[in-house]
């Protein structure tokens, strides 16, 4: 008869204790996920932020080199023809604006990725 109540008690026993280290390890692998979803964050924004950053050295490389060959152009052809060369201002004035536009526009999206 004592030894049921004995058996019983180490069952128990062991029953808690098997429930603690589960339960412990549950919340190690919930922190440890917690962990890992963090930095999976950081990484998708760090590629984001890499990807915006290409985006806009792209663009605006583009732009600002087809306004000083527009400006070379301009220089060449200023003593040969005033109406080239007024055109050729005109199209550098609008490559200035494009430029100006879409350095304003990659701030906004740096501005939108910041918050």
């Amino acid at each position: 008869f004592l030894g049921r109540e004995f058996l019983s008690y180490i069952v128990g026993l062991v029953l808690v204790v098997v429930i603690s280290r589960s339960a412990r390890r549950e919340t190690e692998y919930r922190l440890e996920a917690e962990k890992l979803s963090k930095q999976i964050e950081t990484l998708s924004q760090d590629l984001e932020r890499n990807r915006v950053a290409s985006e806009i050295k792209a663009n605006v490389d583009h732009l600002l080199v087809a306004l000083m060959l527009n400006v070379d152009y301009i220089n060449k052809v200023r003593f040969q023809s005033t109406e080239l060369a007024i055109e050729g201002l005109k199209q550098a004035r609008a490559l200035a604006q494009e430029s100006l536009a879409e350095v304003r526009k990659a701030l906004a999206m740096i501005r939108d990725f910041a918050l």
